[in-house]
Order: C-alpha cells, then structure tokens, then sequence
C-alpha cells in the first residue's frame, strides 16, 4: 500500500500526519487524495477564464479606441441591430475613410440610416454601408461617436418620409417620430411629443456623404397670408416623393401623416429644394368636412406617394388607415399643375386588386407603380404582415399580382426599401436595363424585428437573399427563419455562388481576389473569437 501511494500526487502537507495515521483505510486514502488534484484543475479553469477575459477587457479597449482613430469608420462583418422605418437609399462608390487615399467600394451599397429597434427607447442615430456585390455591412457613423457634432447630424426617429432625388443626387428626409409609442420620458424631453418638421439631405454623389440641411426660405405672400403656414406642422406616417425635371426645381412633396395629437391629416406642401432660398409651400389643404372622399382623399397616415412623371407629373398615393380602418384600393393622384385631386376608380370592379394595407414601400417604374408588403387585413385588430408584390398598370389603370421566383422574403411592414436601374449594359449579356428593389429590415409576426437584406429583380422577377436575419430577441430565435444564399439551390441550374441576376460571379471577399474588399473584423470582434476558443477548451 505504501509502494502504491508514492506513486500517487503528492500530498498537501496539512493531510500527511492524519493520512499516517489511517494506514488501515485504502480507499478513503484514494478519495482524500483525488481532492487536491481536482483544486488544482479548477484552479487551472479559473486561470484560464481570468486570462480570456482580461484579454477581452484589453480588446474592448484597444477596438474602441481604434474605432475612433479610424475616423469614424468602423469596419464590422456583422448586420445592424434589427430595426423597423430606417431610411434608405442606394450610393456607389463610396469611400472607407475620410483620407483621400482611404479605399473605395465598388459597385452600388444601399445606405441605412436611424430606425426604431425593438425596445421602446432604443432609436438608432447610425449611418450604415450594405455592400450588394459583397453582402459586408460597414458602420459608417454613430450620432453619439462625437457629441461635438451632433448639431450638423439629424436625430435618430422612425416614420419619417425619406426619398431618392437623382437631380441632387441624395437621399431626402423630412419630419417623421424622434421618440416612439413606449417611450413617455424621451417624449418628454422633446417639443411636439418628438415628432418632426424638418427636412435634411443626404447626398449620394460623394465618395464620403455627410448630412446637410437646407436654409429655410419664405415668400412675401406666404407670410402675409396668416391662413397659410410658413412650414408644415410636425408629422410622422406621412407620405411623400420627389417631383424633378429640367424645365422646373426640384420639389419634395408630402402628404398626411399622423399629428401630435393623434389626428391624421390630409394637406399637401412641397418644398423648393433646388431653389436661392429653400422653401415650403402648401399646395392643398381641406377646409370643409363635407368634401372627405369626393374632391379629396380622406386623412390618412402610413400610406405610399409616388412621382408618376410627365408634362403634368401626378402624385399617386394609395393604402393606409386612420384608427379605426384601412382605405380602399382605387388610389388617388393629385396634379402639381391644377392643384386637384383625381380619384382613379377602376373601370372594372371585379378586376383582381391588392387588398387594403399600411406601411409598405412603394417605387415607380416603366409606366406601372410597384408596392411589396406591409401590413393589412379586414381591420387593424386582425391585421397582418405581407410579403406579395403588385403592380399597378397607369395606363390601364388596372392592379395585378406580380409572380416571383427565388426565396420570397418573410412577411414584414415598415421595412425599408431602394430602387435602383442597372442600365443597358450589353457587354455582360444583358439586352436591357433591369430595375432592382432592395428591402432591409421591418417588422414581421409576434412583433420580431429583421436586420436582413433582400434584392428582387423585376426584369427575372426574382428575389435573392444578400443578408441572413440574426435575430435580436430571443423569442424570436428559431422563428420565420429562411435559408440563406449559401444554403439556396436557385432555379434553372444556377449555383448559389453565381449572382442570380447577373453573370460575373460573387467574388468572396476574403480570398484577396475581389480588390474592393477591406478587411472588416475588427480587433473587439477577434479579441471575442479568442475568449470562445479559449472557453471551449476549459
């Protein structure tokens, strides 16, 4: 027995002597002497996990501190927190840095900015990158990154009218919700309950976008008429959309919307943005009650507005509700030119028509008005998401149902959305320029919020997902989950690694071939990759 225990670990000195004398007992001998070989391994454990988190501690540090000498710029792989009602458009070319020599991405990024999350006080002031030939996301900028400037940034909010102007070019915001539904204390801090009446520009043809705000102008006869207001009142669920051509400036109109106090509205302003002095102006607002649903839309929020151009353009506007219901599907246009409203009733009433909805997008394309989504049903009570796509004929001014191919994406409402063309690009194959929707996040069932990216193409009638979902709240975890790209067999024998809307393949952005690539882990990123293989190993 004596033999046996020398070649055991060596004993603590505080159990020898009792040890002697217990020269009778061999098998609690062999339990007392497994206890200080296990305080040694937990000992070990605990050395270990103080290790890995005192290098996450010092990774932390040194990845915040060169978030900040990178010039506001940090490169990140993974998606935006998930949010609803970001505004959003597409820019090209746009540079990493704010040196001169910084590296630029090639090809079209859709741009996200602010949104609501899904906390009652969470409302985002960032400015993100979302590369479509890459799919890598970029962190442009935070509002909060320096205080000092917070004066020449917007503030984050959510339901605002947010539009493409390709005469600036740049993506226009005005009004919309700084606070939210939830959140009484942000509310408090803010004039009007939070909502908004200004109006920023945000433009896409630098390599380096930085917001802007007009000066506001007046005319003599605005201020010396006291019915007329200088500029609209706060709102947020309006709708609005860009009016441009050569022979006259270029306008931001809008309409309706939700007030303050809880009333829609159905007025609609422009604004001068091209003009000496930026102005408002209001084109139309009702002044009798008795008017509603015969020489005027009735007051709605969450609806769409578009541009349908011409020699007298037309504001085309559809969709939405008040509190208690959802409005009907002949749309109403209204002329820039003679100041009225045209209510386009279908001439047959049986024809097949997308059923009543709020907080879906909306573009204009080769004479037909496109909408994806939203939410509607019978009422709101029984409301739900949507995932379908219309197209509204102008000419025959007759709805149908658009059929699609690929991986439709998940059902959501107040989701944001781009449209870009591709052009008449004959060297790689294509006959014709092709238009392309891009959607990012938005709001699906059981209240889960998306931070993915999806692309429809309109000449394939295809969709294509470019970014999984990464749920941001556990319940959601599991729930509405689609394949991603990699895990996509496309139609017609196309590989999931060949875009499927063009013939030049995706190029993986960490082989080193694709040029436009910038490394985008950053040193937090990989001081937690190094935390969790030194945990798997404990």
């Amino acid at each position: 027995m004596a033999s046996d225990r020398q070649t055991q670990e060596p004993l603590l000195p505080s159990q020898q002597p009792a040890q002697a004398e217990q020269g009778s007992a061999p098998e609690q001998e062999g339990d007392e002497a497994e206890h200080p070989l296990s305080h040694r391994l937990t000992g070990a454990r605990l050395l270990i996990v103080s290790t890995a988190v005192l290098l996450l501690l010092v990774a932390c540090t040194f990845g915040l501190t060169y978030s900040y000498a990178a010039n506001r710029y940090f490169l990140s792989t993974a998606p935006p927190t998930c949010r609803k009602s970001a505004a959003a458009v597409i820019s090209s070319g746009l540079r990493l840095g704010e040196d001169e020599g910084s590296p630029r991405l090639k090809g079209k990024q859709l741009l996200v900015w602010s949104g609501k999350g899904h906390h009652a006080d969470l409302m985002f002031d960032d400015l993100r990158a979302f590369d479509l030939r890459t799919g890598g996301w970029h962190r442009l900028y935070d509002r909060t990154d320096n205080p000092n400037n917070k004066a020449r940034d917007p503030i984050g909010r959510w339901k605002a009218v947010a539009v493409f102007d390709e005469s600036l070019p740049g993506l226009v915001i005005s009004g919309g919700d700084a606070a939210s539904d939830g959140s009484e204390s942000r509310k408090q801090k803010l004039p009007n309950k939070g909502f908004l009446n200004d109006i920023w520009w945000l433009p896409t043809n630098v390599s380096l976008p930085f917001w802007e705000q007009p000066a506001l102008g007046s005319t003599p006869a605005l201020e010396a008429d006291k019915h007329k207001h200088v500029v609209p009142s706060p709102r947020r669920a309006h709708a609005g959309s860009i009016f441009a051509s050569p022979d006259r400036p270029t306008q931001l109109v809008i309409h309706g919307g939700k007030a303050p106090k809880g009333d829609e509205l159905a007025d609609v302003w422009t604004a001068h943005l091209t003009s000496a002095a930026f102005r408002w102006e209001r084109l139309y607002e009702p002044l009798n009650e008795s008017e509603a649903g015969i020489s005027y839309p009735a007051p709605r929020k969450g609806h769409i507005a578009v541009t349908i151009p011409g020699d007298d353009p037309l504001l085309f506007i559809w969709g939405g509700r008040n509190d208690t219901a959802y409005f009907g599907n002949a749309p109403w246009v209204f002329s820039l030119q003679s100041r009225q409203w045209t209510h386009w009733l279908p001439s047959n009433p049986s024809s097949p028509s997308p059923g009543s909805r709020d907080h879906l997008g909306a573009f204009y394309y080769n004479g037909r008005v496109y909408i994806y989504g939203g939410r509607g049903g019978k009422d709101y009570v029984s409301s739900k998401p949507l995932n379908d796509i219309w197209a509204f004929d102008v000419a025959a001014r007759t709805w149908s149902p658009v059929v699609t191919r690929g991986a439709t994406p998940t059902a959501r409402f107040l989701y944001s959305m781009a449209f870009y063309t591709t052009g008449n690009d004959t060297t790689r194959g294509q006959a014709s320029e092709d238009g392309r929707m891009v959607i990012f996040g938005g709001e699906g069932r059981d209240g889960c919020f998306y931070n993915d990216v999806h692309e429809f193409s309109l000449a394939a009638s295809k969709w294509r997902e470019l970014s999984a979902n990464r749920p941001c709240q556990k319940r959601c975890r599991g729930k509405h989950h689609h394949k991603s790209l990699r895990d996509h067999v496309w139609e017609d024998n196309e590989l999931s690694a060949v875009d499927p809307f063009e013939e030049e393949p995706v190029r993986d952005q960490r082989s080193g071939a694709n040029e436009s690539w910038v490394p985008e882990t950053s040193v937090l990123e990989l001081g937690i990759t190094e935390m969790r293989q030194v945990l798997r190993q404990v």
